[in-house]
Formats: structure tokens, sequence, C-alpha cells
């Protein structure tokens, strides 16, 4: 593990043999001690060793800017390889998330498939799962992130769930500069007329009575002109509006001018 970001070593066939546990770390960022901390654990029986280390020093990642979007999908788990510009996060449980269309845990992938910087901390959620929504409208259809995103069973049948009420998601690594427009995605549900509460920074919304399981836009929420928190992070709480819990396909988020006033206003 480095600074958050773990990976695991393939199995060595005998010893000695070229490049079985070698790893590769990329764009990994400084702690607030401005280190790099690397820590080692077992896997199973096996205890590891240390030839070489090499830090190559790059420039760092930048955020993204007015105009430009991240796609984040949360899955049970599947290889994110070309999936029109999403970010992928497959371990549900507490902490910072390893993205793995990055392998990192501080960039993401843009809307116009450049590495930007940016993180997400979750707690809260019971598990993950995936169901087929296969008839929902909008398959294939565009996403409305700019360029040529569109929504494929990946980002639309994977999804999270809670049973607690207080799961949150947290976005980091931000412009505090800038606002953002937030577009939520619940296409499951356990049963019609459910609805549930999400709070992002203090705004609060209330889905609407879904008509029954993947009814078209029945649970989607569009939050505009958020500002960030004072850490610098969008922060996105659930709760249960009654007896129902709520599913997260998919978030996206564009970056927007802060609004502002000009002299006499």
């Amino acid at each position: 593990d480095i600074n958050g970001t773990t990976r695991t070593a393939a199995p060595r066939n005998e010893r000695f043999l070229d490049g079985d546990e070698d790893l590769l770390f990329e764009s990994i960022s400084l702690n607030g001690s401005g280190e790099l901390v690397l820590t080692w654990g077992a896997d199973g029986s096996y205890n590891p060793f240390v030839n070489a280390i090499v830090i190559e020093a790059v420039a760092v990642p930048t955020t993204i800017t007015e105009g430009q979007w991240l796609q984040l999908n949360f899955t049970e788990g599947h290889d994110p390889a070309g999936k029109d510009n999403f970010n992928y996060f497959i371990d549900s449980s507490d902490g910072l998330k390893v993205n793995e269309a990055t392998g990192s845990s501080q960039t993401m992938i843009d809307s116009l498939g450049n590495t930007v910087y940016g993180s997400v901390t979750v707690s809260g959620w019971a598990g993950a799962g995936s169901v087929d929504n296969s008839s929902w409208s909008g398959m294939s259809s565009n996403t409305p992130a700019a360029g040529t995103s569109t929504w494929s069973g990946d980002e639309i049948n994977n999804f999270w769930w809670d049973v607690t009420g207080i799961a949150s998601i947290t976005i980091g690594g931000l412009d505090p500069s800038l606002n953002y427009n937030v577009y939520y995605y619940s296409k499951h549900s356990s049963g019609g007329a459910e609805r549930h509460t999400l709070d992002i920074n203090g705004t609060t919304q209330t889905t609407a009575g879904r008509s029954g399981r993947f009814a078209d836009g029945d649970e989607d929420l569009l939050f505009e002109n958020i500002s960030l928190n004072g850490s610098g992070e969008l922060v996105l709480t659930w709760g249960a509006d009654g007896s129902y819990n709520p599913f997260v396909n998919a978030i996206v988020i564009e970056a927007v001018a802060a609004p502002t006033i000009t002299e006499g206003q």
C-alpha cells in the first residue's frame, strides 16, 4: 500500500522469476506530512521481499475545469477498460477508494479522457449488486457529459445499496473556485412507491416515488450550482424516507462557474 492505494503482487511461480511480483503505482500524491508511506502486508502465508524501489517525479494532474465532467460508476466489479470515460469503484467498504479506471485513489478520468486529480471516500454502504436493467429506455443514449459517452449496462445494471440510512460518498480534489452540477442516477429499487433523500453540502432533495423497478427517471436527481464545503469537497449523504433505502448506480459531476455579483448589484 502506498498512501492509500493498494495492489497485490501476482503469484510467483518460482524464486527469482522475472517480473512476477513487480508493481507500478502511478500518480501517487504525498500524504499530509509530505511523505510516501509504503506498507507491506502478507497474502496468506506469504511474506514480502523488497529488492529495489524506483521513484519518478511527475507533474500533479489538475482537477476538472469549467465545462468538464467526471462520471462515477458504483459497481459490484468488472473490467472498466475503455468504458466511455467512466470512473469505476468496486469496493463498497468504508474508506478511501481506488478508482479501477486509473488504478489510483487520487486520480480520475474526465469526460475528454484526460487524467485529473480527484478522490472518492465512502462510508455506510451495505454492499454491491447487479440486476439486468436492459429495458431502460435510456440505454445506449448519451450521458449528460460532453463527448461521446453513452449509458451502457456497466453503468446502469451495477449498483451499491444501503440499509442503514447513513451512507455517504465524499468527492475531493475539486477546484474550490468553481461550483458543480451533480446528476444522480438510481435505477434499481426494491419496489414501487418508495423514495429516499440525498443531501449534497446542505442541499437536500427527495426522490419521487418509483412506479416500479427500473421506471425511467423516477429516482434521478439534479443538484445545480453546489459549492464545495470548507474542506474542498462534495459530501453526498443518503437517508431513508420511511422504510426505503437507497441504491446508487452513477453520479455525473459538471464543473460550472460560481455565481458572482458585480459592482452596483
